[in-house]
């Protein structure tokens, strides 16, 4: 997700598969109560198999239930008969030595399957769903949204904010905590007041799955069926993408140059004047973007893929895992991460890409930070803190 104010910002609500291919979810599906197991072993997906739930322990099983590994409070992308894109990977063997994590303040250890444990601080979020993005301006100032609403972290305790209601959160982006946006699958944009959320009129209609900038002046919302909005200081207008696919993150660098990206591999890009298609070399759902120039800009999708983009095309880059692959963050272009299903953990370390040892099995929906600290965070409100 996030960057420091200087940098190019990403929020993306994690919604899709290893293999990218869409969930469709009833519109009156109640994301927030989960089916038993009868009804999570017969769903069924497109170029996948059945969900075993016998295989997952309880805690995975009600994740699953609410929308496998990204349950739908996450993202329901419900909007007048849109299909939902959910992360079929159903429970997974994990390696005991990274399903057990390490403890709070546990020293570095490499893992038996050659893993780089750095050292995880397991946080307690206070509460018990999905938290799907954050941000963090400094260690005393760090924000979580989630189905449940929005937390903020002072540096030493959790605390709940109002004035979001019923909404569920699925993006959140600002360059400051006086200029703090998030939007919801409902459709709604939120700002921070400094006390309370309060609603923006926007003229707009559709479900927000993803928000990001590059000023307070230059904001963007993408969701479902190729949805894109953008904010210039003034007024909200919409912007035709060109596509009709789920797009689940958003990019800006500069008031001319905005990626979003989504289902079946679709990336678009703001030249200034129009959004174009590009070619991202995948199929695989693209869930997370991160930025830190125009010539440097990471692509993290389902099954592990990884993309580059160069400044004139994008490339695949050798990935570590086949897990899918939710949001990525960076302090620096040699110091990037990347989050996902099972726990997955990896960094960039300006020439590869290495798997971590995480503090969890957990799926890992986010990933954000500031200076040095680095924040993770997923499913049943799971939240850690690196170093």
């Amino acid at each position: 997700m996030k960057k420091r104010a200087s940098w190019a910002v990403v929020l993306a609500a994690s919604a899709c598969s290893s293999s990218g291919e869409p969930l469709a979810v009833p519109m009156d599906a109640n994301v927030r109560d989960a089916p038993d197991a009868s009804q999570v072993e017969a769903a069924t997906f497109d170029g996948a198999p059945p969900m075993d739930a016998a295989r997952a322990d309880a805690a995975v099983v009600s994740d699953v239930a609410r929308g496998d590994s990204v349950a739908l409070d996450v993202v329901s992308k419900v909007d007048s008969g849109a299909a939902a894109d959910v992360p079929v990977e159903s429970a997974v063997d994990v390696p005991s030595d990274r399903a057990a994590g390490l403890d709070a303040g546990a020293a570095t250890d490499a893992g038996a399957d050659g893993s780089v444990a750095p050292r995880w601080t397991n946080i307690g979020s206070g509460v018990s769903w999905n938290i799907v993005d954050g941000i963090a301006f400094s260690d005393g100032d760090v924000w979580v949204v989630g189905a449940g609403g929005a937390l903020h972290f002072d540096g030493s305790r959790w605390s709940s904010t109002d004035g979001i209601g019923v909404d569920r959160p699925s993006g959140i982006w600002g360059t400051d905590a006086a200029h703090l946006w998030t939007v919801t699958v409902e459709g709604n944009v939120l700002r921070w007041s400094g006390t309370v959320w309060t609603p923006v009129a926007t003229g707009l209609r559709g479900s927000f799955q993803a928000i990001g900038g590059s000023s307070d002046h230059d904001v963007w919302v993408a969701g479902d069926a190729g949805f894109v909005a953008h904010f210039d200081g003034a007024a909200w207008t919409a912007v035709s993408s060109g596509v009709t696919t789920l797009l689940h993150a958003a990019v800006a660098l500069r008031p001319d140059l905005a990626f979003m990206a989504g289902s079946g591999g679709t990336i678009v890009r703001w030249d200034g004047t129009a959004l174009r298609t590009m070619d991202a070399t995948t199929t695989a759902g693209i869930n997370g973007l991160w930025a830190t120039s125009a010539t440097d800009v990471w692509a993290v999708c389902g099954g592990g893929v990884i993309l580059r983009y160069d400044g004139s095309a994008w490339r695949t880059v050798a990935s570590p895992t086949s897990q899918g692959l939710y949001a990525a963050w960076g302090g620096a272009a040699n110091d990037v991460w990347a989050v996902g299903f099972a726990g997955t953990v990896l960094r960039w370390d300006g020439g590869r890409w290495t798997l971590q040892s995480p503090p969890t099995a957990q799926p890992l929906l986010t990933v954000f930070g500031a200076r040095d600290t680095v924040w993770i965070a997923g499913n049943g409100g799971t939240l850690a803190r690196w170093p």
